[in-house]
């Protein structure tokens, strides 16, 4: 790269281009078992879904939760599912763990495995809202 080059972030929702020297990576949050165990708190993402269950035999869940703005509720409105996935799931998995471009493949090559391009559509039937996930049908209220 020149001198007269600069990494930037392109936001492709406005089109502005953010240097990446001004960006912040955002961290993982942790996660802990339901346990309580003191070994199986706060580890990582990677470990916890490398583990699957925690030693303990609890599941992991995030020590903290984060927050979404009205705005960036807003921002995601007209996203295809692949993408609302990627940006929820990338609040919970920082880039220190998955870089967002990996992130980002893998929820969009995951999607492409259901049956539907919508990957989990919401129908009516006789007055009632189904949700198809992947074949199967899950009833809601009218």
């Amino acid at each position: 790269m020149s001198n007269k080059q600069t990494a930037v972030h392109i936001n492709r929702r406005t089109s502005t281009f953010i240097p990446k020297s001004t960006m912040t990576t955002k961290k993982s949050i942790t996660y802990s078992s339901t346990r309580g165990c003191p070994t199986q708190k706060h580890i990582s993402f990677r470990s916890a879904v490398m583990r699957g269950l925690a030693h303990d035999r609890g599941l992991f869940v995030p020590d903290s939760f984060p927050t979404v703005s009205t705005a960036e509720l807003e921002s995601w409105r007209d996203l295809e599912y692949h993408e609302l996935a990627t940006e929820v799931i990338g609040k919970f998995v920082g880039e220190d763990e998955v870089p967002r471009d990996v992130l980002a493949d893998i929820v969009k090559r995951s999607c492409g495995a259901f049956r539907s391009e919508e990957v989990t559509p919401l129908v009516k039937v006789d007055g009632h809202y189904i949700l198809v996930s992947n074949g199967m049908l899950y009833g809601g209220c009218g």
